[in-house]
């Protein structure tokens, strides 16, 4: 993971004269302003740029297999059954299964 630091316009209510991001400069986790973006930011200093300090996320969105998915599902819904109907669970399980099979399936 690393952290991302921007010079970048700071004001929402004000239009910007320029480019909304000045600078960025991406370091490890914990070290200081870059001394690029610092010095810079003594430049635009009382104009409305800002330093900023993002922290992107490190590996992309993970999406569930089909298979994993379909598991999740039909234990939610047997669980969601088996407490409001414990008597008539079992029908009504088999219900759901036969109406949204697909769904059930992972499609």
């Amino acid at each position: 993971m690393m952290w991302r630091y921007s010079l970048r316009w700071c004001l929402p209510h004000r239009p910007c004269p320029g480019r909304r991001e000045l600078m960025v400069k991406y370091t490890v986790p914990g070290a200081p302003i870059p001394t690029k973006i610092r010095e810079l930011w003594k430049e635009y200093q009382g104009q409305g740029y800002g330093v900023c300090i993002d922290f992107p996320p490190s590996k992309a969105v993970q999406r569930w297999s089909a298979e994993r998915k379909a598991e999740a599902r039909r234990r939610k819904m047997v669980k969601r059954i088996e407490k409001t109907a414990p008597l008539f669970a079992q029908e009504l399980i088999a219900r759901e299964f036969q109406e949204r099979g697909a769904y059930f399936n992972g499609e």
